[in-house]
């Protein structure tokens, strides 16, 4: 999940789930999950409406763990290729 008790915005969380943004909307809409916003209406995803979602999904926890975890590998290998 988000490092420290961070959040996603809405195109990290579709890529995490591997689902669109429709997706997430729709979940929103049937009262499944329940995004925080920014003061400009944006979409957040903190750790516990990522729950939410996967709860949606029917995944378990543990393998979002493992998504988020594995792309946040990939993200600190690519940084080290550029350097």
């Amino acid at each position: 999940m988000p490092p420290g008790g961070g959040v996603l915005r809405i195109g990290e969380a579709t890529r995490l789930f591997g689902v669109s943004r429709d997706t997430l909307e729709r979940l929103e809409q049937r009262g499944l999950i329940t995004p925080g916003r920014t003061p400009g209406g944006h979409r957040l995803y903190d750790q516990r409406t990522l729950n939410q979602i996967a709860k949606a999904l029917g995944l378990s926890a543990p393998t979002v763990e493992g998504r988020w975890r594995g792309r946040a590998q990939l993200a600190r290998q690519g940084k080290r290729r550029r350097a």
